[in-house]
């Protein structure tokens, strides 16, 4: 059951804080490796083309929907879509849902950034020589040009990361112990999480002004150092250079759909929980473009920046950059450190490098937290407002509990389990209902469609005959939320927008859904795969927020208590009051 809404919502110190607070959830790890890989295994600068094609036609309609819901109706993602559509008011639910399933693994990430950073101040950094205690036989040290060739060989830095940091065992089957300097790094990591959001955005507000602009600076400071290094250039041509052949490869376009999707975080809530706190006029629409077009372009800047060091990496190993780069993901803990350890004074340039990722990564994670404990308060506003930071604090522990089997032994497989499936096909399910409800279902009066879909499922005979005037009035639902946020803000909102959301937007997503479902194969990690209870249980992780969609509405369906219409919202129609409103707007033409 929804709670009474608080006497006076919260609202962003300043417009600048909701900017930074937006950029900074947006701009996270994966600008820094995912992207600057997609172009690396898509054709370099052809990327770009279906990049900048998706981005306007899916992820910016998107993002200003997102945003918009959550300032037109001042609410979180759970209340916000209880009162656009009660029957799917579960699209609300699985959106903190998700948020909470990424955010148990997200703050590993940063626990792993905070042990590097610890060890960028040792005089001997231990990710470079083979002389640990750690390092194999097969070590090899990290610069070295003799032996990259031979895949029996391990560098330095890589052992590092696998023997040392991880302790890995040899699969999610041997859990292993508990790795207590990363339970000692998570810990921390969850702390700073807890006194980023702990006053709400009052001390959100603020934190950005510096997690939001940092890594900026420092994304800069390593770019201007990188263009110094021998072999630079030819990384960067690598990155640019179009291979105009992949664009006839339908997995180019997917791929460049989906990394719009996720860079632009699309389906979170969080997007909508930062948009509530804006006052109502505020015009989301210049927001909404200059976020997502600063959020592409430093995905862009950032894989320049990765590009240069890759070429420098390649030139002192004696390689090419697409050898460098294939390591994808490791490029942020194995190839970026090996190259930092190669520089002058590479104490400074780690503490750079591991202060960038953890500020990309903490507005990123305490975004996701916020809007969970937000949710939880909006519940019971007038019992828990007052105890924000308890509440704060009781998610936090919850969620650093559950973090710690990714710090164990096995605890990258269960981290790559749950980043496969939390935010995943799931997400992309909840975005397909996104758009279903604002382009065909939303009404003027917010609850008019789901009563409609509730009396065809009663069978209600004297409906029948209005059923085909009602499909066809589904087809300006998409206009009637445009003409909303136009009297909210004050400003139009183009048709353009409204074509995305009911047809262009919902055939990318739907698309990059099925290809993902069609496509896929059994999980693995690093050839090694899993058992198939490990997989069993990632379906049953990522089925835990797509069923919130159907459960909630089965319960409105289903419930006995009262009138069905009753049990939609307080201020419901009731079916002749429905069937008045569809025979209003046949009347008045408005079905064409």
């Amino acid at each position: 059951m929804i709670g009474p809404e608080p006497v006076e919502r919260e609202h962003w110190g300043r417009k600048l804080e909701f900017l930074f607070a937006c950029i900074g959830f947006a701009v996270g790890y994966g600008n820094f490796w995912r992207f600057p890989y997609m172009c690396f295994r898509n054709g370099g600068g052809a990327f770009l083309i279906p990049y900048v094609c998706f981005l306007l036609l899916g992820g910016i309609p998107l993002f200003f929907m997102e945003l918009s819901i959550g300032q037109v109706l001042q609410a979180g993602p759970i209340k916000a879509w209880a009162k656009i559509s009660p029957l799917f008011s579960g699209v609300g639910i699985a959106m903190v849902t998700v948020s909470f399933l990424v955010s148990v693994y997200y703050n590993v990430i940063l626990a792993w950034s905070i042990y590097y950073l610890y060890n960028s101040f040792k005089p001997d950094i231990p990710w470079v020589g083979c002389h640990h205690t750690w390092n194999t036989d097969s070590c090899y040290e990290v610069g070295s040009k003799s032996n990259i060739t031979n895949t029996t060989r391990v560098s330095s830095s890589r052992e590092f990361f696998i023997h040392n940091v991880l302790d890995m065992s040899e699969g999610i089957n041997e859990p292993g112990y508990m790795n207590l300097k990363l339970v000692a790094c998570l810990f921390v990591a969850w702390v700073l999480v807890y006194f980023c959001i702990w006053k709400g955005i009052r001390t959100t507000g603020k934190v950005v002004y510096v997690t939001a602009t940092l890594p900026y600076v420092f994304l800069i400071i390593l770019f201007i150092r990188a263009l110094t290094l021998p072999g630079s250039s030819s990384g960067m041509v690598y990155y640019v250079t179009p291979v105009w052949s992949r664009l006839a490869d339908p997995k180019v376009w997917i791929d460049a759909a989906s990394q719009i999707l996720y860079s632009l975080t699309i389906g979170f809530g969080v997007l909508i929980g930062f948009a509530s706190y804006n006052k109502k006029e505020n015009n989301v629409y210049k927001d909404a473009l200059v976020i997502s077009l600063v959020n592409c372009c430093t995905s862009l800047f950032a894989g320049f920046v990765v590009f240069a060091v890759v070429g420098h990496m390649a030139y002192i190993q004696g390689s090419t950059p697409a050898e460098v780069a294939s390591q994808g993901p490791g490029l942020v803990f194995i190839v970026y450190p090996a190259t930092l350890a190669e520089l002058p004074a590479p104490q400074i340039w780690s503490v750079i490098f591991f202060l960038m990722l953890i500020t990309l990564g903490l507005d990123s994670q305490f975004g996701q937290v916020e809007v969970v404990a937000a949710a939880i308060i909006d519940q019971y506003p007038e019992i828990l407002h007052r105890y924000r930071e308890a509440v704060v604090l009781a998610v936090c522990l919850i969620m650093f509990v559950l973090g710690l089997p990714c710090v164990t032994q096995g605890g990258i497989y269960v981290f790559n389990l749950l980043d496969s499936f939390s935010a995943g096909i799931s997400l992309l399910f909840l975005v397909i209902f996104e758009l279903m409800v604002v382009g065909w279902i939303y009404g003027e009066n917010d609850t008019y469609s789901s009563n409609f879909i509730l009396l065809v499922w009663k069978r209600k005979p004297s409906l029948f005959s209005t059923t085909g005037c009602a499909l066809a009035n589904a087809l300006i639902r998409a206009q009637n939320f445009a003409e909303k946020i136009a009297r909210t803000i004050g400003y139009p909102v183009s048709k353009w927008w409204v074509i995305c959301w009911k047809f262009v937007s919902p055939v990318m997503v739907i698309g990059i859904f099925l290809f993902s479902v069609i496509k896929y194969q059994p999980l693995k990690y690093e050839e090694r795969p899993y058992p198939k209870w490990a997989e069993g249980l990632g379906w049953i992780i990522a089925c835990a927020s797509m069923l919130c969609v159907p459960i909630t509405a089965i319960k409105v369906l289903c419930n006995d208590e009262g009138s069905s219409l009753e049990r939609l919202q307080s201020t419901t129609f009731t079916e002749g009051v429905v069937l008045e409103k569809m025979e209003s707007n046949k009347g008045n033409k408005m079905i064409g």
